[in-house]
């Protein structure tokens, strides 16, 4: 197994409301990953 760290950068305008409105869509894409294999649990 392989660790990988994901590290991110955010344009300033970003703010954290439109950062946070982006956590259920990379949680759902995150859990598909899992189901096929493709990486382990996060």
């Amino acid at each position: 197994m392989q660790t990988f760290m994901i590290v991110s950068t955010f344009k300033a305008e970003a703010t954290m409301e439109q950062i946070q409105a982006l956590i259920p869509a990379e949680q759902a894409r995150a859990k598909e990953l899992e189901a096929l294999g493709i990486i382990t649990s996060i």
